[in-house]
């Protein structure tokens, strides 16, 4: 029996745009028949806490890939991020390329040189940023995350696997899209965040239904004791999914809750 639906927001339950009527109507009543619905994104918390907004989470926000979990009420209750050394390395080794990613320091938004890159995410995401010229000139002791963008995907693709492979050990570098790269602590994923918030409530892996899109949701279906992935989703992840759904513009989340939770055909 699922007692937990965990998904990821963007392309998974979120065109862009916003929550078809019947996602909202199916949180809802998942919600009041007792089942926990739990969201999971690489988003800012502040970010993220204003688009779920529509949906009354009730229960812990996963972000940053699993860096962070904030309770309902909007409290830090976890937190694993890259120190300050390593993190300065990695943005170093990065200039050397002319490469100038998003910097998340306490859940802001920084940037060493404004782009078109981090303009449009800003107004997208509706999360400000702020320019610094040195962010090593700035206090503090770690970063949140590091995020590359750009529209090249085979260079996305190439940067995602070099940093995994020169930092290994040290740090999580997955794709999120098909033009984001994703850096964050080494152990950091959805899955084990997943694996926190389950712990909180006592519920079992099998009880778990996850859902995503992208290849940073991977370990999230590989927790859940039902992965699903979207219609839209990468052939990498409908490669670790139990079932595919249909597409986020055809409510599959809602799909896959009606038929792993309710029992349609």
């Amino acid at each position: 029996m699922i007692k937990m639906v965990v998904c990821d927001i963007d392309g998974t339950i979120f065109n862009g745009v916003a929550f078809t009527q019947n996602l909202l109507d199916c949180v809802d009543k998942i919600r009041k028949d007792g089942i926990k619905f739990v969201i999971a994104t690489g988003r800012t918390y502040c970010g993220a806490k204003q688009v779920v907004a529509p949906l009354h989470i009730d229960t812990p926000i996963i972000c940053y890939q699993g860096a962070t979990i904030h309770s309902p009420e909007g409290k830090l209750i976890y937190e694993k991020s890259l120190n300050r050394e390593l993190a300065l390395d990695i943005l170093n080794y990065l200039k050397t390329m002319d490469i100038h990613p998003n910097i998340y320091i306490d859940d802001k938004l920084y940037c060493e040189k404004e782009t078109s890159y981090v303009k449009k995410y800003s107004d997208f995401q509706k999360v400000p940023y702020t320019i610094v010229d040195d962010i090593s000139k700035k206090d503090f002791k770690s970063m949140n995350k590091l995020l590359v963008i750009d529209n090249d995907t085979e260079k996305v693709k190439w940067i995602t696997n070099n940093l995994q492979e020169r930092y290994s050990g040290k740090i999580y570098s997955r794709m999120s899209t098909t033009t984001f790269c994703e850096i964050c602590a080494d152990g950091i994923s959805k899955g084990n965040a997943v694996k926190i918030v389950a712990d909180m409530y006592g519920i079992k892996q099998d009880e778990i239904m996850g859902c995503g899109d992208q290849n940073n949701d991977i370990e999230l279906l590989t927790c859940a004791g039902i992965g699903v992935a979207m219609g839209n989703a990468t052939d990498t992840l409908k490669g670790y999914a139990d079932y595919i759904t249909d597409t986020v513009n055809n409510d599959g989340v809602v799909k896959a809750i009606n038929k792993f939770v309710y029992g349609a055909e």
